[in-house]
């Protein structure tokens, strides 16, 4: 499935009664949200992003992923489809123990673009 990240993020990790009202499936939300199940345990997510120039641009977004116990499976670069001299990285993180919701939102505003390309909510 294709979701821009935009569409895809409902940060619940704070409050305790968002926690016990999180379905058992995700779910598709008014205004193209997708609210994560509680079983995060095979939660895998591949983002496609390319970074403004910058030294240490690319540092600065893994870094991000660092902070909040992203664990990057895979990174991938390619020249960009989108951009003329530019490269794009192809990310696959697990959020197993980590905030990602919270990271995405972090890393999108240093990137030229994000998206989230994948997730794969699969139930243990």
């Amino acid at each position: 499935m294709v979701v821009e990240v935009e569409d895809a993020i409902i940060n619940t990790s704070g409050s305790e009664d968002a926690k016990n009202n999180r379905p058992e499936r995700p779910e598709r939300k008014t205004g193209s949200y997708i609210m994560e199940s509680l079983n995060e345990n095979n939660n895998t997510v591949h983002v496609v992003f390319s970074m403004k120039e910058k030294v240490g641009a690319l540092a600065d977004a893994l870094q991000i992923f660092k902070d909040n116990d992203i664990n990057l499976c895979r990174i991938e670069s390619r020249s960009s489809k989108r951009l003329n001299d530019d490269y794009e990285f192809l990310v696959e993180c697990s959020s197993r123990n980590g905030q990602l919701n919270k990271a995405l939102d972090l890393i999108k505003p240093i990137t030229q673009y994000m998206q989230v390309i994948a997730r794969d909510l699969t139930h243990s």
